[in-house]
């Protein structure tokens, strides 16, 4: 939720300021009338800018889902580097990035936002799949996970 802007004040207190009008000369009403509009332009730009940044994160992280598809794939089809090790490098990469938007969207939401609750499910997600990577005991260097 938007918190209120000066602009927003004017307009919830018009009517007050407005129940006495012989108070207010016609450049105070035109400046009024000017601020509400200034207002409702700025209001309305904001939530647009709120719903659009959203969708941008939406889309970086599909890029990113994509793009770690399409190396994983390539790497599987080159056979030069065994897929659990892809994987891990990848999902290790995608933690990082997932814990560096979490913390930009901290800045604005608390922790029960949806976004934020989003992020820590994804996160979550790919630590378990690194679990599993690990329980599966193979690195890259082809030497069991417990051994190193």
């Amino acid at each position: 939720m938007l918190r209120e802007t000066p602009a927003m004040t004017v307009r919830n207190n018009l009517g007050e300021l407005l129940s006495d009008p012989t108070r207010l000369s016609l450049r105070t009403l035109m400046v009024l009338m000017l601020t509400v509009l200034a207002g409702c332009v700025t209001d309305d730009i904001n939530l647009r800018v709120e719903r659009l940044e959203k969708q941008i994160i939406g889309l970086e992280d599909r890029i990113e889902d994509l793009e770690a598809a399409q190396k994983a794939e390539k790497k599987a089809r080159d056979n030069s580097v065994p897929a659990p090790c892809v994987n891990r490098g990848t999902l290790q990469g995608r933690i990082e990035s997932l814990q560096n938007k979490r913390a930009a969207l901290l800045i604005k939401y608390t922790n029960q936002h949806p976004d934020i609750v989003e992020l820590d499910r994804k996160i979550q997600l790919a630590q378990d799949q690194i679990r599993m990577l690990n329980t599966a005991g193979t690195s890259c260097s082809g030497t069991s996970a417990t051994q190193q």
